[in-house]
């Protein structure tokens, strides 16, 4: 499935990790002036307590492999868990709504624009909110630790590569480069018009989580790799949402 994107679409493509200084001074720009007031769920880590290292390394882990662009929607709409559950409700209200006229039905409600990005892909937001609890966490993480979350996901992404299980796909192109020697790993779309949400079990990527509990998702397939270490069949990304940039420079 394509869908056309307007103009809020086209920032969620915009919004890349050209490299990871750029990126933390990018998300910590945008997560200061968007995610202030954000709630804090009940039973959650508060947004001032730091988590370790190694603990950071396990929450990223369901997301660490996604493709940058998503990745930085998905971080900023983190700190909204409110929002993303009013997004699944609103989702499930309206199932007619698909391409151009879901695209603009999300612009006019009052969520915050990585929310509305997000809404494209309802298999997504579906998954953020299977326990909230762990997406909440990531927000609040975010917010009061966000160069060591982007360090976190570079940190998982090198270990995955280096294990064989972070490669260039048909869907996605991945760059290793370095900066101030450090390595810093890229995901980027191998189309510039398409995104494909990767499947996968983090258990299967970097074995089971030692400091932090990994989301409580549905992981389809696990056990089973495909080439890249995806622990889904290699079409689950066909059946995901895309998004159709147009005019993207």
């Amino acid at each position: 499935m394509q869908v056309e994107m307007s103009g809020i679409h086209e920032a969620l493509l915009f919004v890349v990790f050209p490299n990871a200084g750029r990126s933390r001074r990018h998300l910590a720009a945008r997560a200061t002036g968007q995610t202030a007031a954000c709630p804090t769920a009940s039973g959650t880590s508060p947004p001032g307590q730091a988590l370790a290292a190694n603990q950071l390394d396990d929450l990223v882990a369901p997301v660490a492999r996604y493709p940058d662009p998503l990745v930085s929607q998905i971080l900023v709409a983190s700190t909204y868990p409110l929002e993303l559950v009013q997004a699944l409700q609103w989702l499930q209200r309206s199932p007619g709504l698909a391409g151009a006229a879901l695209t603009q039905a999300a612009e006019q409600q009052n969520w915050d624009p990585s929310i509305q990005a997000l809404v494209v892909f309802p298999d997504l937001v579906k998954r953020l909110n299977q326990d909230i609890t762990w997406t909440t966490d990531l927000g609040n993480a975010f917010l009061s630790q966000q160069g060591d979350v982007m360090e976190a996901v570079q940190r998982m992404r090198l270990k995955a590569q280096q294990s064989g299980k972070l490669s260039s796909t048909a869907q996605q192109t991945v760059t290793a480069t370095n900066e101030s020697g450090q390595p810093v790993i890229e995901i980027e779309p191998a189309s510039p018009q398409i995104i494909y949400v990767p499947s996968y079990d983090p258990a299967y990527i970097w074995g089971p989580p030692l400091y932090y509990p990994y989301a409580s998702w549905y992981y389809p397939g696990a056990g089973s790799g495909s080439g890249d270490g995806d622990a889904s069949p290699p079409d689950d990304a066909v059946q995901s949402r895309q998004i159709l940039a147009a005019g993207r420079p």
